[in-house]
């Protein structure tokens, strides 16, 4: 059985040249660098709606602060209202850990951030650390109080 699966897997390894994998690798960047089509009349359709959705809100918006029946509270309460839901959502930064030092983004490093894996468990300690002072200081007031009461 196990020589069978031996004979079966076990492929020799055709020489590959460095040539041949950075041949490869640029035509997958070139790939992955072309937006596909369909993603990007999605995000066109998706930005038209928000853009309408804004001049809408803007109008109703002008129409609330022309009104002069109305106090400064009550137009500011409206016009809070108005826009309530139409603000455009821009992507978030992605972190990318474990970076080489020098390391900088080329073309496609926009909303990239290059962070070091130390300074993540650093600032992962800090929080720890800060939520245990937070909570020994509730502890140590207790204990003063009853001290007090003696």
């Amino acid at each position: 059985m196990v020589r069978k699966d031996e004979k079966y897997h076990n492929r020799p390894q055709l020489p590959v040249t460095k040539k041949m994998i950075s041949r490869i690798r640029q035509r997958f960047q070139d790939i992955a660098d072309k937006p596909i089509k369909k993603v990007a009349e999605a995000r066109a359709r998706k930005k038209k709606r928000a853009v309408e959705q804004m001049t809408k809100a803007k109008k109703k918006a002008q129409a609330i602060l022309d009104q002069e029946d109305l106090s400064n509270f009550s137009k500011m309460k409206a016009v809070r209202k108005a826009y309530a839901g139409t603000t455009i959502a821009r992507p978030s930064k992605t972190y990318v850990v474990g970076t080489t030092k020098g390391e900088k983004g080329g073309r496609s490093s926009f909303g990239v951030k290059f962070v070091d894996k130390r300074m993540k468990s650093d600032k992962r300690g800090l929080k720890k650390a800060e939520k245990g002072r937070k909570k020994n200081k509730g502890s140590k007031s207790r204990q003063s109080k009853r001290r007090k009461k003696r």
